[in-house]
């Protein structure tokens, strides 16, 4: 079964989506804390969170980097 975007099964798209939104949720929970934990054990949490976002965001956009290239380089399908 071919996703809508003809690129990877749905099941690898749909796991792909949760993995993206996971990491946003993620984000979220981070910058909650990060402001917390201002003033804490000289801010060095504040840095870790910073730090734990910003990876956050990157795999975000590897994810979507990689959604891109399978839809760039798909094969025709064939309908004969």
């Amino acid at each position: 079964m071919l996703c809508l975007l003809n690129t990877v099964s749905c099941c690898e798209c749909v796991k792909t989506q949760i993995v993206k939104i996971t990491l946003l949720l993620q984000i979220e929970v981070d910058e909650k804390l990060k402001k917390e934990s201002k003033g804490l054990a000289r801010d060095v949490f504040t840095l870790l969170y910073t730090t734990m976002i910003h990876d956050s965001h990157k795999h975000v956009g590897i994810l979507e980097f990689l959604r891109d290239r399978l839809i760039q380089n798909r094969k025709p399908s064939k309908t004969n």
